[in-house]
């Protein structure tokens, strides 16, 4: 997560680094809704995984847990893994080692989805 956050703070992307799942999704639970305009999810996290936390994050009763983008960064990344991602609701699935290139075209793919093309 921290290569992450740095590739992130490199082009003025302002982020927050959850140790595992719980806390992410507590981190998430404690903003407002719209706080968040991206999740990076790493799937193998203590605690709660990745595919747990997004399913919490999913069904919560908040405006925004149906559509804020999350995005699995993981070591998996087999089919079946990008499958079970798409499953629990991930927007996109990025396989580490992430090239920053790939990070910020993701990245821009999925905000302009959600926000369209300015």
């Amino acid at each position: 997560a921290k290569i992450e956050s740095q590739l992130l703070t490199r082009v003025g992307i302002v982020s927050e680094v959850a140790e595992n799942g719980k806390i992410g999704f507590d981190k998430y639970c404690e903003h407002s809704e719209g706080y968040y305009d991206v999740i990076f999810m790493d799937i193998r996290m203590p605690i709660l995984d990745g595919l747990v936390t997004t399913s919490l994050i999913r069904s919560s009763y908040r405006s925004d847990a149906k559509d804020i983008i999350i995005i699995a960064l993981t070591a998996d990344a087999s089919q079946a893994d990008v499958r079970k991602s798409k499953e629990v609701g991930m927007n996109n699935h990025l396989a580490k080692p992430i090239e920053s290139a790939v990070l910020y075209h993701v990245l821009t793919v999925e905000l302009q989805k959600k926000y369209g093309k300015k």
